[in-house]
Order: structure tokens, then C-alpha cells, then sequence
């Protein structure tokens, strides 16, 4: 995370020039007059729900920590999650997120092997139901009722596929604990990463074959999804211009492809120019599309960030001594 954080100097002008070029390209101040009109009632309701955003985090985050047998209040999570999201969006491929499993660890004694493997359903799993999601938008857009009943059957079964591999006994660790086997240096070391990596993936594994705990990430998961798509719709209702929810999301799980494709610091520019691709390719004029994504980085990139700034100021003044670590619970 170190090293990222020292190129901001390579990654911010990159963001800022992608971010500049699509405006430029959308000639966005084309649509000030719309933004002096807009109505305040809708962007505050996007407001708000940057709020419900971070709960719902927070939420399905203490679900999954319950069932591990960490009951932890939702107004301790919240900030964590909150000081999580924001490291997410300044490391490439969350990596930084290493971070919250310390937290856990220090303030709430989380067992190490726990925090990462609620981390990982949270990353990868997400991402996985973003894809999902995102595909079914893309088949779903302009198609007819039936048609629309059938694609959310399909991704509602396509959903639940990474709970049939895994019942079906699929281990990804596998893979690594015979690399590490076949290491002509480093061998015990490279096992004994193996073997945490391991016990990581049991722990997944026993989220994903249980019914309970998979559905009600499932269904975490896309209530999150739904807030933003309402988020963008509001936005876009302020100034006036209507946008389906099938399209709104489809713009969304693209635009959240993109930005963690490009590891760039919260997909500042890449997001945002596929989002207003989307927008523009439905019929949006150019200017009210980049509009609508300025806005959406002032109303729910912005304030998230903040709230996740102010988090971490906050774990860091009252951090409580760390507790003592068991052999089998430090990590490497």
C-alpha cells in the first residue's frame, strides 16, 4: 500500500486528466444552467443515502462477523467499514483493506484468519455479484416483461454458483499449497502461507455452503446495489432528467468495473467516463451526462471519503492496546 500511496503523484494528474478530458469532451458547462435550477429535495435524498450506504456495510459486515462468533455493535462497524471503503479506493485491487483485518484484530479480538476471510467475501464475492448484476442490466435493457422475469430468475440463480462450487468440495488453496510443495527456495515458508491461506478459504467455504449466511449477503449485497442505482437516479431527477433503473445500474456496474480495473485512486476518471458512455449511448445528452457524474462523485465519492477520513481519525485516537496474538491467530 506504501508503494501506491508514493506514486500519487503518477495516479492523481492521471485521474485528473481523464476526468478533465471528459468534461471537455461532454462540454459539461453546457448544463450549468440546469444545475442552478436543480432541485435541492432529490440531492439531498442522495445525501442520505450515502448514509444508509455505509450502514448496510456495516450491516452485512456484522452478520458474517456474527456468525464467526464476533458479535460486534453496528456503531463500532460503521467506522471501520467506513475507514475501509476509503483505503479501498487509494490501493489497487483493495489491498489495502489488509488494514481492517488489524483493526478487527486490535479493537475487537477477530482472529486474523476471520477478518481476512470476511474481507475476502466482501471483495470478491461483491465483485463477482457486481459482474452478475451488471450482466444481467446489460441483457434486461429494453427487453420485454417476460423477458425481464426470466433474466432475473437467471442472475438470481447465477448468484448463488460460488455456494455450488464450493459445496461441490472446489478448493482454490489447493492450488497454492502445491506450488509451495514444488518450490525450489522458500519452501516452508511458502507452506505455511499456504496453509493460513487454507484455513482462510474453509472459513469462506463454510459462509457459502451454509444457506443463511450466503443468502442474506446476497441479499446485503444488492440492497447496497439498489441504494446507489436510487442515489443516480435522484441525481439525475434533480436536474431534470429521468434515466431508467436498469440503464442507472448498468452505468453504475460498469463505470465500478472500470475503476478497479484501472487501479486508479476510486476509479476517479475511468469510472466516470464509462458511466457518462453509458448515459450518452441511452440518449442522455453529453453535457447532462457529465453533469450527472460530476454531481455523482460531489454527492456519494466525496462524502464517503470524508466520513471514512474522519473514521480513521477516530480508530486511530481511541485504539486500545492491541491483545495478545496466539501463535496460530499473527499473521506473516
Amino acid at each position: 500500500m506504501t508503494r501506491h500511496l508514493r506514486r500519487w503523484y503518477v495516479y492523481v494528474p492521471l485521474s485528473i486528466l481523464i476526468l478533465g478530458f471528459l468534461l471537455w469532451r461532454t462540454r459539461v458547462w453546457e448544463a450549468a444552467h440546469l444545475l442552478a435550477e436543480a432541485e435541492p429535495l432529490p440531492l439531498v435524498g442522495a445525501l442520505v443515502l450515502d448514509v444508509v450506504i455505509i450502514v448496510l456495510w456495516a450491516g452485512r459486515s456484522g452478520l458474517l462477523l456474527a456468525d464467526l462468533g464476533s458479535r460486534i455493535p453496528i456503531r463500532d462497524l460503521v467506522p471501520i467499514v467506513s475507514f475501509a471503503n476509503t483505503v479501498n479506493g487509494v490501493t489497487p485491487a483493495s489491498a489495502g483493506e489488509v488494514l481492517r483485518a488489524v483493526v478487527l484484530h486490535q479493537r475487537h479480538a477477530v482472529p486474523y484468519r476471520d477478518g481476512v476471510a470476511v474481507i475476502v467475501l466482501e471483495r470478491f464475492y461483491a465483485l463477482y455479484l457486481i459482474a452478475v448484476a451488471t450482466a444481467a442490466a446489460w441483457l434486461a435493457t429494453g427487453a420485454e416483461p417476460t423477458m425481464l422475469a426470466v433474466v432475473g430468475l437467471v442472475a438470481a440463480g447465477a448468484a448463488f454458483i460460488p455456494s455450488a462450487v464450493y459445496s461441490a468440495g472446489v478448493r482454490v488453496s489447493g492450488i497454492g499449497v502445491g506450488i509451495s510443495r514444488r518450490a525450489p527456495v522458500g519452501r516452508t515458508r511458502l507452506l505455511e502461507l499456504a496453509r493460513r491461506l487454507v484455513e482462510v478459504e474453509d472459513v469462506v467455504a463454510r459462509f457459502l455452503v451454509s444457506a443463511r449466511p450466503a443468502i442474506v449477503f446476497v441479499a446485503f449485497t444488492t440492497t447496497v446495489f439498489l441504494a446507489m442505482d436510487l442515489q443516480l437516479l435522484l441525481i439525475a431527477g434533480a436536474i431534470g432528467v429521468s434515466i431508467d433503473p436498469i440503464l442507472g445500474w448498468l452505468a453504475l456496474g460498469l463505470g465500478a468495473v472500470a475503476g478497479i480495473v484501472s487501479a486508479l485512486p476510486f476509479g476517479l476518471g475511468a469510472a466516470d467516463a464509462v458511466i457518462a458512455a453509458v448515459l450518452i449511448a441511452a440518449g442522455v445528452a453529453p453535457a447532462e451526462a457529465g453533469l450527472i457524474t460530476v454531481l455523482q462523485r460531489l454527492i456519494a465519492t466525496l462524502p464517503t471519503g470524508l466520513i471514512g477520513a474522519a473514521s480513521y481519525v477516530y480508530l486511530m485516537r481511541s485504539a486500545p492496546a492491541m491483545p495478545q496474538a496466539t501463535p496460530s491467530d499473527r499473521p506473516d
